[in-house]
Protein backbone atom coordinates (compact mmCIF):
# COMPACT_ATOMS: atom_id res chain seq x y z
CA UNK A 1 0.00 0.00 0.00
CA UNK A 2 1.36 3.26 -1.15
CA UNK A 3 1.86 5.12 2.53
CA UNK A 4 0.94 8.54 1.14
CA UNK A 5 -2.75 9.15 1.73
CA UNK A 6 -4.59 10.85 -1.12
CA UNK A 7 -7.83 11.50 0.74
CA UNK A 8 -8.48 11.61 4.50
CA UNK A 9 -12.08 11.92 6.39
CA UNK A 10 -12.12 12.83 9.85
CA UNK A 11 -15.20 12.00 12.18
CA UNK A 12 -17.54 13.40 9.66
CA UNK A 13 -21.04 13.50 11.21
CA UNK A 14 -24.74 14.27 9.18
CA UNK A 15 -27.52 15.34 11.39
CA UNK A 16 -30.67 16.12 9.19
CA UNK A 17 -33.23 19.06 10.51
CA UNK A 18 -35.55 16.61 11.48
CA UNK A 19 -32.87 14.95 13.55
CA UNK A 20 -31.92 11.76 12.13
CA UNK A 21 -28.13 10.98 12.17
CA UNK A 22 -27.54 10.23 8.66
CA UNK A 23 -23.61 9.66 10.19
CA UNK A 24 -21.69 9.35 13.28
CA UNK A 25 -17.96 10.35 13.18
CA UNK A 26 -17.29 8.55 10.66
CA UNK A 27 -13.47 8.01 9.49
CA UNK A 28 -11.63 6.62 6.70
CA UNK A 29 -8.36 7.04 3.74
CA UNK A 30 -8.62 6.60 0.45
CA UNK A 31 -4.52 6.22 -1.23
CA UNK A 32 -3.77 6.68 -4.57
CA UNK A 33 -4.14 3.77 -7.51
CA UNK A 34 -6.37 1.34 -4.96
CA UNK A 35 -10.03 0.04 -5.30
CA UNK A 36 -11.70 0.25 -1.67
CA UNK A 37 -15.26 -1.12 -1.10
CA UNK A 38 -17.53 1.00 0.93
CA UNK A 39 -20.05 -1.57 1.92
CA UNK A 40 -23.06 -1.22 4.22
CA UNK A 41 -27.10 -2.04 4.20
CA UNK A 42 -29.63 0.29 2.50
CA UNK A 43 -29.68 3.00 4.86
CA UNK A 44 -26.26 2.58 5.71
CA UNK A 45 -25.00 6.07 5.19
CA UNK A 46 -22.33 5.02 2.16
CA UNK A 47 -23.82 7.46 -0.30
CA UNK A 48 -24.52 10.08 2.02
CA UNK A 49 -20.39 10.13 3.15
CA UNK A 50 -19.87 10.27 -0.61
CA UNK A 51 -21.59 12.86 -1.56
CA UNK A 52 -19.73 15.08 1.62
CA UNK A 53 -17.02 14.23 -0.13
CA UNK A 54 -18.03 15.31 -3.72
CA UNK A 55 -19.28 18.30 -2.31
CA UNK A 56 -23.21 17.96 -2.72
CA UNK A 57 -23.74 17.80 1.32
CA UNK A 58 -22.14 19.72 3.97
CA UNK A 59 -21.49 17.62 6.76
CA UNK A 60 -22.77 18.98 10.36
CA UNK A 61 -19.18 18.04 11.57
CA UNK A 62 -15.52 16.45 10.70
CA UNK A 63 -12.84 17.15 8.23
CA UNK A 64 -11.29 16.80 4.64
CA UNK A 65 -8.01 16.20 3.59
CA UNK A 66 -6.55 16.65 0.15
CA UNK A 67 -3.13 15.19 -0.33
CA UNK A 68 -2.88 16.60 3.80
CA UNK A 69 -4.13 19.86 3.56
CA UNK A 70 -7.88 20.41 4.62
CA UNK A 71 -10.34 21.62 2.31
CA UNK A 72 -13.94 22.94 2.34
CA UNK A 73 -16.53 22.42 -0.09
CA UNK A 74 -18.97 24.50 -1.17
CA UNK A 75 -20.22 22.53 -3.56
CA UNK A 76 -19.30 19.63 -6.78
CA UNK A 77 -17.41 22.30 -8.79
CA UNK A 78 -14.71 22.16 -5.65
CA UNK A 79 -14.52 18.51 -5.59
CA UNK A 80 -14.12 18.93 -9.16
CA UNK A 81 -11.00 20.79 -8.76
CA UNK A 82 -9.66 18.66 -6.44
CA UNK A 83 -10.19 15.31 -9.22
CA UNK A 84 -12.98 14.03 -7.51
CA UNK A 85 -15.82 12.40 -9.71
CA UNK A 86 -18.74 10.65 -9.07
CA UNK A 87 -20.73 8.60 -10.75
CA UNK A 88 -24.45 7.68 -9.78
CA UNK A 89 -26.57 4.41 -10.48
CA UNK A 90 -28.62 6.76 -13.01
CA UNK A 91 -26.72 8.38 -15.79
CA UNK A 92 -26.19 12.32 -15.61
CA UNK A 93 -26.57 11.77 -19.89
CA UNK A 94 -28.31 13.77 -22.23
CA UNK A 95 -30.31 10.41 -24.44
CA UNK A 96 -30.69 12.52 -27.42
CA UNK A 97 -26.94 14.11 -27.44
CA UNK A 98 -24.63 12.20 -29.32
CA UNK A 99 -21.45 10.84 -26.84
CA UNK A 100 -19.43 13.51 -27.97
CA UNK A 101 -22.04 16.48 -27.47
CA UNK A 102 -22.51 14.55 -23.97
CA UNK A 103 -19.09 14.74 -23.41
CA UNK A 104 -18.00 18.42 -24.43
CA UNK A 105 -20.88 19.46 -22.46
CA UNK A 106 -19.53 18.28 -19.53
CA UNK A 107 -15.84 19.73 -20.50
CA UNK A 108 -17.05 23.11 -21.02
CA UNK A 109 -17.95 23.22 -17.50
CA UNK A 110 -14.33 22.58 -16.51
CA UNK A 111 -13.10 24.71 -19.53
CA UNK A 112 -15.72 27.12 -20.69
CA UNK A 113 -13.08 27.78 -23.96
CA UNK A 114 -12.56 24.20 -24.67
CA UNK A 115 -13.53 23.30 -28.60
CA UNK A 116 -15.63 20.77 -29.80
CA UNK A 117 -12.25 19.15 -31.78
CA UNK A 118 -10.47 19.67 -28.71
CA UNK A 119 -12.51 17.19 -26.80
CA UNK A 120 -13.24 15.38 -29.67
CA UNK A 121 -9.07 14.55 -29.01
CA UNK A 122 -8.52 14.26 -26.15
CA UNK A 123 -11.71 11.50 -25.76
CA UNK A 124 -9.73 9.58 -28.74
CA UNK A 125 -6.85 9.40 -26.80
CA UNK A 126 -8.21 7.90 -23.88
CA UNK A 127 -10.60 5.46 -25.35
CA UNK A 128 -6.88 4.56 -27.33
CA UNK A 129 -5.06 4.27 -23.89
CA UNK A 130 -7.89 2.40 -22.03
CA UNK A 131 -8.19 -0.43 -25.07
CA UNK A 132 -11.83 -0.17 -26.05
CA UNK A 133 -13.89 1.84 -28.70
CA UNK A 134 -17.59 3.83 -27.93
CA UNK A 135 -18.83 5.11 -30.90
CA UNK A 136 -18.96 8.97 -30.32
CA UNK A 137 -21.09 10.19 -32.52
CA UNK A 138 -23.95 8.26 -31.95
CA UNK A 139 -26.84 8.95 -29.66
CA UNK A 140 -26.55 7.96 -25.92
CA UNK A 141 -29.74 7.10 -25.47
CA UNK A 142 -29.16 4.25 -28.49
CA UNK A 143 -26.65 2.94 -26.66
CA UNK A 144 -26.60 -0.32 -24.07
CA UNK A 145 -26.79 0.49 -20.57
CA UNK A 146 -23.03 -0.82 -20.03
CA UNK A 147 -21.88 1.51 -22.63
CA UNK A 148 -23.61 4.45 -21.59
CA UNK A 149 -21.57 3.66 -18.06
CA UNK A 150 -18.42 3.79 -20.19
CA UNK A 151 -19.47 7.19 -21.21
CA UNK A 152 -19.87 8.76 -17.97
CA UNK A 153 -16.28 7.24 -16.94
CA UNK A 154 -15.17 8.21 -19.74
CA UNK A 155 -16.48 11.63 -19.26
CA UNK A 156 -14.94 11.99 -15.80
CA UNK A 157 -11.61 10.42 -17.02
CA UNK A 158 -10.81 13.63 -19.35
CA UNK A 159 -11.35 15.90 -16.66
CA UNK A 160 -8.74 14.63 -14.71
CA UNK A 161 -10.12 12.48 -12.17
CA UNK A 162 -8.13 11.32 -9.99
CA UNK A 163 -10.57 9.61 -7.33
CA UNK A 164 -13.57 8.11 -9.13
CA UNK A 165 -16.66 7.06 -7.25
CA UNK A 166 -18.99 4.46 -8.09
CA UNK A 167 -22.22 4.11 -7.02
CA UNK A 168 -23.57 0.53 -7.65
CA UNK A 169 -22.51 0.95 -10.55
CA UNK A 170 -23.41 -3.21 -11.61
CA UNK A 171 -27.51 -2.58 -10.61
CA UNK A 172 -28.66 -2.41 -14.41
CA UNK A 173 -25.77 -4.87 -15.65
CA UNK A 174 -25.88 -8.52 -17.44
CA UNK A 175 -22.78 -10.60 -16.03
CA UNK A 176 -20.75 -9.70 -19.34
CA UNK A 177 -21.36 -5.70 -19.03
CA UNK A 178 -20.02 -6.34 -15.40
CA UNK A 179 -17.11 -8.46 -16.55
CA UNK A 180 -16.31 -5.48 -18.92
CA UNK A 181 -16.63 -3.04 -16.18
CA UNK A 182 -14.34 -4.29 -13.39
CA UNK A 183 -11.77 -4.87 -16.40
CA UNK A 184 -12.13 -1.52 -16.91
CA UNK A 185 -11.93 -0.57 -13.02
CA UNK A 186 -8.84 -2.28 -12.59
CA UNK A 187 -7.03 -1.40 -15.85
CA UNK A 188 -7.59 2.76 -13.97
CA UNK A 189 -6.47 1.24 -11.13
CA UNK A 190 -2.88 0.58 -13.08
CA UNK A 191 -2.97 3.87 -13.89
CA UNK A 192 -3.04 5.44 -10.66
CA UNK A 193 -6.87 6.57 -10.45
CA UNK A 194 -8.32 5.75 -6.94
CA UNK A 195 -11.94 3.61 -6.93
CA UNK A 196 -14.53 3.93 -4.56
CA UNK A 197 -16.97 1.01 -5.08
CA UNK A 198 -19.89 1.59 -3.01
CA UNK A 199 -21.23 -2.12 -3.04
CA UNK A 200 -23.87 -3.88 -0.68
CA UNK A 201 -23.23 -7.39 -2.94
CA UNK A 202 -20.48 -9.33 -1.01
CA UNK A 203 -19.20 -10.96 -3.65
CA UNK A 204 -18.43 -8.08 -5.82
CA UNK A 205 -16.38 -6.28 -3.19
CA UNK A 206 -14.54 -9.49 -2.42
CA UNK A 207 -13.91 -10.12 -6.00
CA UNK A 208 -12.82 -6.33 -7.32
CA UNK A 209 -11.35 -4.18 -4.38
CA UNK A 210 -8.00 -4.31 -2.43
CA UNK A 211 -9.50 -2.78 0.94
CA UNK A 212 -13.29 -2.70 2.32
CA UNK A 213 -14.71 -0.41 4.93
CA UNK A 214 -18.01 -1.58 6.46
CA UNK A 215 -20.76 1.17 7.65
CA UNK A 216 -24.07 0.04 9.90
CA UNK A 217 -26.52 2.45 10.88
CA UNK A 218 -24.30 5.33 9.87
CA UNK A 219 -21.08 4.47 11.99
CA UNK A 220 -17.55 2.65 10.54
CA UNK A 221 -17.76 -0.53 12.40
CA UNK A 222 -15.52 -2.26 10.07
CA UNK A 223 -11.89 -2.00 8.12
CA UNK A 224 -9.94 -5.05 6.27
CA UNK A 225 -7.44 -5.71 3.68
CA UNK A 226 -10.15 -7.17 1.25
CA UNK A 227 -8.45 -10.56 0.80
CA UNK A 228 -8.44 -11.26 4.23
CA UNK A 229 -11.90 -11.61 4.75
CA UNK A 230 -14.66 -13.64 4.44
CA UNK A 231 -18.30 -13.17 3.25
CA UNK A 232 -19.69 -14.22 6.47
CA UNK A 233 -17.46 -11.72 8.41
CA UNK A 234 -18.72 -8.91 6.01
CA UNK A 235 -22.22 -10.13 5.89
CA UNK A 236 -21.83 -10.33 10.52
CA UNK A 237 -20.04 -6.72 9.99
CA UNK A 238 -22.83 -5.30 7.82
CA UNK A 239 -25.83 -6.52 9.42
CA UNK A 240 -24.62 -6.70 12.99
CA UNK A 241 -25.75 -10.66 13.22
CA UNK A 242 -24.96 -13.78 11.77
CA UNK A 243 -27.20 -14.13 8.29
CA UNK A 244 -28.56 -17.38 8.09
CA UNK A 245 -28.26 -19.31 4.73
CA UNK A 246 -31.22 -19.51 2.23
CA UNK A 247 -31.78 -22.65 1.35
CA UNK A 248 -34.07 -24.06 -1.34
CA UNK A 249 -36.83 -26.75 0.54
CA UNK A 250 -35.98 -28.53 -2.77
CA UNK A 251 -37.10 -27.65 -6.17
CA UNK A 252 -39.77 -28.39 -8.24
CA UNK A 253 -39.91 -30.93 -11.07
CA UNK A 254 -42.22 -31.16 -13.58
CA UNK A 255 -42.87 -35.14 -12.36
CA UNK A 256 -44.07 -33.50 -8.96
CA UNK A 257 -45.77 -30.28 -10.24
CA UNK A 258 -49.74 -30.15 -10.12
CA UNK A 259 -51.57 -28.12 -12.78
CA UNK A 260 -50.67 -25.64 -15.36
CA UNK A 261 -51.70 -22.37 -13.62
CA UNK A 262 -50.90 -19.63 -16.83
CA UNK A 263 -49.66 -20.45 -20.45
CA UNK A 264 -48.81 -18.46 -23.26
CA UNK A 265 -49.62 -19.07 -26.71
CA UNK A 266 -47.69 -17.51 -29.51
CA UNK A 267 -48.07 -14.37 -27.73
CA UNK A 268 -47.16 -11.14 -29.62
CA UNK A 269 -47.38 -7.71 -27.66
CA UNK A 270 -46.32 -4.06 -29.27
CA UNK A 271 -43.89 -1.18 -27.35
CA UNK A 272 -44.78 2.51 -26.57
CA UNK A 273 -43.67 2.83 -30.23
CA UNK A 274 -45.99 0.43 -31.72
CA UNK A 275 -42.79 -2.07 -32.18
CA UNK A 276 -43.23 -5.73 -31.94
CA UNK A 277 -41.71 -6.61 -28.43
CA UNK A 278 -43.04 -10.02 -27.91
CA UNK A 279 -42.12 -12.10 -31.12
CA UNK A 280 -44.55 -15.48 -30.51
CA UNK A 281 -43.81 -15.77 -26.63
CA UNK A 282 -44.64 -19.40 -25.39
CA UNK A 283 -44.42 -20.49 -21.71
CA UNK A 284 -46.31 -22.64 -19.00
CA UNK A 285 -46.26 -21.56 -15.32
CA UNK A 286 -47.48 -24.21 -12.99
CA UNK A 287 -48.64 -24.53 -9.36
CA UNK A 288 -45.51 -25.07 -7.07
CA UNK A 289 -42.90 -23.84 -9.34
CA UNK A 290 -41.05 -20.66 -9.77
CA UNK A 291 -40.62 -19.63 -13.52
CA UNK A 292 -37.22 -17.57 -13.95
CA UNK A 293 -37.12 -15.02 -16.77
CA UNK A 294 -33.24 -13.75 -17.84
CA UNK A 295 -33.07 -10.80 -19.98
CA UNK A 296 -31.39 -7.85 -20.50
CA UNK A 297 -33.40 -4.55 -19.79
CA UNK A 298 -35.35 -3.87 -22.76
CA UNK A 299 -35.73 -7.29 -24.48
CA UNK A 300 -39.71 -7.56 -23.68
CA UNK A 301 -39.78 -8.64 -20.08
CA UNK A 302 -41.63 -5.76 -18.93
CA UNK A 303 -43.75 -6.17 -21.80
CA UNK A 304 -44.00 -9.74 -20.57
CA UNK A 305 -45.46 -8.87 -17.03
CA UNK A 306 -47.95 -5.98 -18.55
CA UNK A 307 -49.48 -8.58 -21.12
CA UNK A 308 -50.24 -10.95 -18.58
CA UNK A 309 -51.46 -8.52 -15.48
CA UNK A 310 -53.98 -7.12 -18.06
CA UNK A 311 -51.74 -3.38 -18.61
CA UNK A 312 -50.64 -4.20 -22.40
CA UNK A 313 -53.20 -6.40 -24.73
CA UNK A 314 -51.32 -8.99 -27.29
CA UNK A 315 -52.21 -7.88 -31.26
CA UNK A 316 -51.91 -11.98 -31.35
CA UNK A 317 -51.71 -15.21 -29.51
CA UNK A 318 -53.82 -16.40 -26.61
CA UNK A 319 -53.07 -16.27 -22.40
CA UNK A 320 -55.05 -18.92 -20.59
CA UNK A 321 -54.91 -18.84 -16.70
CA UNK A 322 -56.42 -22.05 -15.11
CA UNK A 323 -57.49 -23.00 -18.82
CA UNK A 324 -59.88 -20.27 -19.12
CA UNK A 325 -58.92 -17.28 -22.08
CA UNK A 326 -58.27 -14.15 -19.81
CA UNK A 327 -56.49 -12.61 -23.14
CA UNK A 328 -59.32 -10.08 -23.06
CA UNK A 329 -60.06 -9.29 -19.67
CA UNK A 330 -59.40 -6.29 -17.46
CA UNK A 331 -56.43 -6.39 -14.29
CA UNK A 332 -59.28 -5.78 -12.43
CA UNK A 333 -60.89 -9.10 -13.64
CA UNK A 334 -57.67 -11.12 -13.34
CA UNK A 335 -56.74 -9.85 -9.77
CA UNK A 336 -60.27 -11.46 -9.01
CA UNK A 337 -59.18 -14.50 -10.39
CA UNK A 338 -55.92 -14.96 -8.42
CA UNK A 339 -52.95 -12.71 -10.43
CA UNK A 340 -50.85 -10.57 -8.20
CA UNK A 341 -47.96 -8.19 -9.38
CA UNK A 342 -44.79 -6.63 -8.03
CA UNK A 343 -43.92 -4.13 -10.33
CA UNK A 344 -40.07 -3.35 -10.90
CA UNK A 345 -39.69 -0.58 -8.78
CA UNK A 346 -41.18 0.55 -5.48
CA UNK A 347 -41.48 4.35 -7.39
CA UNK A 348 -44.07 2.70 -9.43
CA UNK A 349 -45.59 0.13 -7.18
CA UNK A 350 -45.98 2.42 -3.92
CA UNK A 351 -47.60 6.24 -3.73
CA UNK A 352 -45.23 7.53 -1.06
CA UNK A 353 -47.28 10.50 -0.12
CA UNK A 354 -49.45 8.11 0.77
CA UNK A 355 -49.36 6.17 4.06
CA UNK A 356 -48.97 2.05 5.00
CA UNK A 357 -52.75 1.45 5.04
CA UNK A 358 -53.51 3.27 1.76
CA UNK A 359 -50.66 1.42 -0.49
CA UNK A 360 -52.16 -1.64 0.93
CA UNK A 361 -55.62 -0.91 -0.11
CA UNK A 362 -54.57 0.30 -3.71
CA UNK A 363 -54.31 -3.75 -4.76
CA UNK A 364 -56.94 -5.38 -2.33
CA UNK A 365 -60.17 -2.88 -3.08
CA UNK A 366 -61.50 -5.58 -4.05
CA UNK A 367 -62.10 -7.08 -0.97
CA UNK A 368 -62.22 -3.67 1.10
CA UNK A 369 -64.51 -1.76 -0.56
CA UNK A 370 -68.02 -2.67 0.08
CA UNK A 371 -70.58 -2.26 -3.49
CA UNK A 372 -71.63 1.13 -2.13
CA UNK A 373 -68.07 2.11 -2.50
CA UNK A 374 -67.39 2.55 1.02
CA UNK A 375 -63.88 1.76 2.72
CA UNK A 376 -64.04 -0.87 5.32
CA UNK A 377 -61.77 1.08 7.54
CA UNK A 378 -61.59 -2.01 10.46
CA UNK A 379 -60.88 -4.44 7.56
CA UNK A 380 -58.30 -2.55 6.35
CA UNK A 381 -56.54 -1.19 9.78
CA UNK A 382 -56.17 -5.75 10.65
CA UNK A 383 -54.98 -6.43 7.11
CA UNK A 384 -52.08 -3.55 7.24
CA UNK A 385 -51.30 -4.91 10.50
CA UNK A 386 -51.10 -8.56 9.08
CA UNK A 387 -49.23 -6.90 6.16
CA UNK A 388 -46.97 -5.53 8.75
CA UNK A 389 -46.63 -8.13 11.36
CA UNK A 390 -46.46 -11.19 9.00
CA UNK A 391 -43.63 -9.47 6.07
CA UNK A 392 -41.64 -7.70 8.92
CA UNK A 393 -42.18 -4.33 8.50
CA UNK A 394 -40.73 -1.97 10.65
CA UNK A 395 -42.90 1.37 11.55
CA UNK A 396 -44.90 2.67 14.20
CA UNK A 397 -48.54 1.92 12.92
CA UNK A 398 -50.05 1.54 9.44
CA UNK A 399 -50.39 5.32 9.44
CA UNK A 400 -46.84 6.00 8.84
CA UNK A 401 -46.04 7.72 5.16
CA UNK A 402 -44.47 4.81 2.72
CA UNK A 403 -41.67 7.69 1.63
CA UNK A 404 -40.24 7.22 5.21
CA UNK A 405 -40.04 3.69 5.62
CA UNK A 406 -36.71 2.45 4.33
CA UNK A 407 -36.05 0.70 0.92
CA UNK A 408 -36.35 -2.83 2.30
CA UNK A 409 -39.31 -1.95 4.26
CA UNK A 410 -41.31 -0.25 1.15
CA UNK A 411 -40.75 -3.27 -0.64
CA UNK A 412 -41.93 -5.60 1.92
CA UNK A 413 -45.20 -3.44 1.96
CA UNK A 414 -45.21 -3.56 -1.48
CA UNK A 415 -44.58 -7.92 -1.61
CA UNK A 416 -46.80 -8.21 1.43
CA UNK A 417 -49.61 -6.92 -0.19
CA UNK A 418 -49.69 -8.97 -2.73
CA UNK A 419 -49.05 -12.72 -0.93
CA UNK A 420 -51.02 -11.61 2.07
CA UNK A 421 -54.36 -12.49 -0.82
CA UNK A 422 -52.18 -15.69 -1.38
CA UNK A 423 -52.34 -15.26 -5.34
CA UNK A 424 -52.44 -18.43 -7.74
CA UNK A 425 -49.73 -16.76 -9.93
CA UNK A 426 -47.15 -14.38 -8.69
CA UNK A 427 -45.53 -12.07 -11.24
CA UNK A 428 -42.52 -10.35 -9.40
CA UNK A 429 -40.11 -8.05 -11.52
CA UNK A 430 -36.77 -7.68 -9.75
CA UNK A 431 -38.28 -7.86 -6.00
CA UNK A 432 -34.89 -7.44 -4.52
CA UNK A 433 -32.95 -4.74 -6.80
CA UNK A 434 -31.04 -1.74 -4.34
CA UNK A 435 -32.09 -3.88 -1.32
CA UNK A 436 -29.34 -4.85 1.17
CA UNK A 437 -28.63 -8.52 1.62
CA UNK A 438 -30.65 -8.97 4.88
CA UNK A 439 -33.97 -7.18 3.41
CA UNK A 440 -33.04 -9.71 -0.31
CA UNK A 441 -32.89 -12.87 1.83
CA UNK A 442 -35.97 -11.90 3.80
CA UNK A 443 -37.83 -11.01 -0.10
CA UNK A 444 -36.30 -14.19 -1.41
CA UNK A 445 -37.65 -16.57 1.10
CA UNK A 446 -40.81 -15.34 1.32
CA UNK A 447 -40.88 -16.11 -2.81
CA UNK A 448 -39.78 -19.37 -1.29
CA UNK A 449 -42.40 -19.60 0.95
CA UNK A 450 -45.16 -19.10 -1.27
CA UNK A 451 -44.31 -21.66 -4.21
CA UNK A 452 -43.95 -24.42 -1.26
CA UNK A 453 -47.50 -23.41 -0.29
CA UNK A 454 -48.70 -24.09 -3.49
CA UNK A 455 -48.39 -20.92 -5.60
CA UNK A 456 -47.26 -20.07 -8.67
CA UNK A 457 -44.12 -17.14 -9.14
CA UNK A 458 -42.66 -15.76 -12.60
CA UNK A 459 -39.55 -14.31 -11.55
CA UNK A 460 -38.42 -11.68 -13.53
CA UNK A 461 -35.11 -10.47 -12.14
CA UNK A 462 -31.81 -9.26 -13.54
CA UNK A 463 -30.08 -10.48 -10.76
CA UNK A 464 -28.37 -14.08 -12.10
CA UNK A 465 -27.56 -15.39 -8.78
CA UNK A 466 -31.28 -14.70 -7.45
CA UNK A 467 -32.51 -16.46 -10.25
CA UNK A 468 -29.88 -19.30 -10.14
CA UNK A 469 -30.88 -19.97 -6.44
CA UNK A 470 -34.68 -19.50 -6.77
CA UNK A 471 -35.83 -20.90 -9.93
CA UNK A 472 -36.92 -24.29 -10.30
CA UNK A 473 -36.94 -23.72 -14.40
CA UNK A 474 -35.23 -21.13 -16.75
CA UNK A 475 -36.23 -19.18 -19.82
CA UNK A 476 -34.30 -17.05 -21.46
CA UNK A 477 -35.02 -13.91 -23.49
CA UNK A 478 -33.52 -11.81 -26.36
CA UNK A 479 -35.15 -9.81 -28.69
CA UNK A 480 -38.62 -10.54 -27.57
CA UNK A 481 -37.89 -14.14 -28.04
CA UNK A 482 -37.08 -17.02 -25.49
CA UNK A 483 -33.64 -18.29 -26.62
CA UNK A 484 -32.94 -20.92 -24.45
CA UNK A 485 -35.02 -22.94 -21.25
CA UNK A 486 -34.41 -25.50 -19.27
CA UNK A 487 -32.98 -26.41 -15.23
CA UNK A 488 -30.65 -23.94 -13.47
CA UNK A 489 -28.68 -26.95 -13.40
CA UNK A 490 -27.92 -26.94 -17.31
CA UNK A 491 -26.84 -23.26 -17.04
CA UNK A 492 -23.90 -21.39 -15.71
CA UNK A 493 -22.92 -16.99 -15.40
CA UNK A 494 -21.44 -17.36 -18.59
CA UNK A 495 -24.05 -19.28 -20.73
CA UNK A 496 -26.86 -17.11 -19.57
CA UNK A 497 -24.67 -14.02 -20.70
CA UNK A 498 -24.54 -15.45 -24.21
CA UNK A 499 -28.16 -16.00 -24.22
CA UNK A 500 -28.79 -13.04 -23.17
CA UNK A 501 -26.83 -11.29 -25.81
CA UNK A 502 -28.07 -13.38 -28.03
CA UNK A 503 -25.13 -15.89 -28.53
CA UNK A 504 -27.30 -18.92 -27.69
Amino acid sequence: MVEKTLVRLENISKTYPDGVKALDNVSLEIYPGEILGLLGENGAGKTTLMRILYGEIKPSSGKIYIKGQEVTFHGPWDALRHGIRMIYQHFSLVDEFTVMENMHLFMSTINKKVTIDETRKKVEEFLQTLGFQIPLDEPVGRLPIGVQQKVEIVKSLITGAEILILDEPTSVLNPIEIEELFRLIKTLREKGVSVIFISHKLKEIKELTNRVVVLRKGRKVGEAETASVDESTLAKMMIGEELPELTQTGRASLSNLSKEILVLENVEVKGDKEQSTLKGISLKVRSGEILGVAGIQGNGQKELAEAIIGLRKPVKGRILFENEDITNLSVEERLKKGVSFIPESRKIGLIGEMDISANILLTNHIHLVNRFGVIQTRKLEDLSLKVMKDYEVFATSPKVLVKHLSGGNQQKVMTGRELVKNPKLLIAMEPTQGLDVKSTQQIRRLLLDHRDKGGAVLLISSDLEELLTLSDRLVIIFNGKITAEGAPSEFTVEKIGLCMGGSC
